[in-house]
């Protein structure tokens, strides 16, 4: 493996690995009423949601990890976007909970049955 596809992988696992951690504190910064301040964290999740599908698709392409479900993911996220724009921080924080927890769940699982 060529150093800058190391260091992507690289990336790609400190990524997952704080992942759900940061979307946990995010659901309790909404769900405690502070969702203009959780604004930026989602936008910036958003974001990094779409560098996950593309790495892995990336990486998946070279054998290096599992393919996740980019529809999936893309789903969430799409619906993640509407929530933020319709400001309804309940939707939002139960996409984040009941939606993308689940999905990194999957993930994990994926990464664990591949080690």
């Amino acid at each position: 493996m060529n150093k800058e596809n190391m260091e992507l992988m690289e990336s790609y696992n400190n990524y997952l690995s704080k992942l759900q951690p940061g979307v946990i504190a995010v659901i309790k910064s909404i769900r405690n009423e502070n969702f203009n301040k959780a604004v930026d964290n989602l936008l910036n999740l958003v974001e990094g949601l779409t560098w996950l599908a593309a790495v892995n698709n990336h990486l998946q392409n070279l054998g290096l990890v599992k393919s996740i479900d980019i529809n999936k993911l893309n789903e969430i996220n799409q619906e993640l976007v509407n929530s933020i724009t319709d400001k309804d921080s309940y939707l939002c924080a139960d996409i984040l909970e009941y939606g993308l927890l689940d999905f990194l769940l999957e993930i994990e699982e994926k990464v664990t049955d591949s080690n």
